[in-house]
């Protein structure tokens, strides 16, 4: 809380979104400094179609986001955006490699309480999962067609 005052004294204006795991003593703190009309806070409650986080994510100039919402990196890391990871102590070795691989790319850096303003080319997975679907796929069919299929 203490780096997003810290983005609030320099003048940023804040947009955050929580997670069914966010602490509720985090909670109250966030609905302290994301106050109306100069930021906004969306906790989750209300219908899930009025959830703004892909509209929160297509308009950030940069994205603050915790070291153990690996989702929400690998999202963040899709938008192009400058991705800032605040990492809380004890995490797993698994979201270590993970914010390595990321930052080697120079998609996320690490938030140290100001914004930074860098270029990387969006995370776009889409045509390798692709590619992968469809070489399974046509490994099937013709398994199917030996008379051999796949388990």
């Amino acid at each position: 809380v203490l780096g997003l005052r810290s983005l609030i004294d320099q003048g940023a204006s804040l947009a955050v979104t929580t997670s069914r795991r966010t602490p509720r003593g985090l909670l109250e703190a966030l609905r302290l400094i994301a106050a109306p009309p100069r930021h906004f806070l969306w906790d989750g409650s209300g219908p899930a179609d009025r959830n703004p986080y892909l509209a929160l994510l297509s308009q950030a100039d940069a994205i603050v986001v915790t070291a153990d919402s690996t989702n929400m990196i690998g999202e963040a890391a899709a938008t192009g955006s400058p991705v800032l990871v605040f990492e809380p102590s004890g995490r797993h070795p698994k979201i270590t490699r993970y914010l390595e691989g990321l930052a080697a790319y120079g998609a996320v850096r690490r938030f140290d309480g100001r914004l930074e303003d860098y270029a990387y080319h969006p995370l776009d997975n889409t045509p390798e999962i692709a590619a992968r679907a469809n070489a399974a796929y046509a490994r099937h069919v013709a398994a199917v067609q030996r008379g051999r299929p796949e388990r």
